[in-house]
């Protein structure tokens, strides 16, 4: 299922959510709202098949927002991450990276950004990888360095592919695209708190261990397959 978060952006979300439905979308979404939203969800151009919800009240990040996602649908084949910012472009855009994916990769697209060096835009993560890790992004992440963690496990497991013929432009402040708006800002506050907990993250044994379940499963596929 696709997982599409917005926070009080509700002219760019309607933006995002009708590319979605020019390009097609045969996969079901959630969008996730602020707690204070509820009343946007009536007006959302929603793909069919999707259904938009507000955000728990006790999740106070986009990582437990995230988390929580995982923690309420634990069964699932494929997890899909979409960014509000987003303009999808590319017919099929959706079954080509859950296919590319599979059940324990990773895949992303050209987000006519920072692709193929960097994992944005849209993504797609195998529901077997997501149980193996345990959540979607550390705990101890508040907002950024999400796709520091994805891609250096991607690198790490060789479990990382590109789709560069697919094409999901991100129209992000930082190239000028977009205003930087409070939103932007609300998720740049926490960058040197999320730095330093990547760093520690990144040292600590669970880390390691984490890696060594991710390449076990990635082996045991590859075996399966051969």
């Amino acid at each position: 299922m696709w997982f599409l978060p917005s926070l009080h952006r509700p002219a760019r979300l309607a933006f995002c959510l009708n590319a979605i439905r020019t390009a097609g979308c045969s996969t079901p979404g959630m969008v996730i709202l602020g707690a204070d939203q509820a009343g946007d969800i009536p007006g959302l151009p929603l793909p069919d098949g999707w259904t938009a919800v507000c955000q728990h009240p006790e999740d106070k990040s986009l990582v437990a927002v995230m988390n929580r996602f995982v923690k309420d649908h634990p069964d699932l084949a494929w997890y899909g991450f979409l960014q509000d910012d987003l303009h999808v472009r590319t017919p099929h855009w959706d079954t080509l990276l859950i296919a590319a994916a599979g059940s324990c990769g990773m895949a992303s697209c050209n987000d006519m950004f920072k692709a193929p060096a960097r994992m944005t835009s849209a993504t797609v993560y195998g529901g077997d990888l997501i149980r193996a890790f345990g959540f979607w992004c550390p705990t101890e992440l508040e907002h950024n360095f999400q796709d520091d963690f994805w891609e250096e496990v991607g690198q790490k497991c060789n479990n990382w592919v590109v789709l560069m013929d697919v094409v999901a432009e991100h129209l992000h402040a930082f190239i000028g695209k977009a205003e930087n708006d409070a939103t932007y800002q609300h998720g740049f506050e926490p960058i040197n708190r999320d730095a330093a907990a990547w760093e520690r993250y990144k040292a600590s044994p669970a880390y390691g261990n984490l890696l060594a379940r991710v390449a076990a499963l990635v082996q045991r596929s590859q075996t399966k397959s051969a």
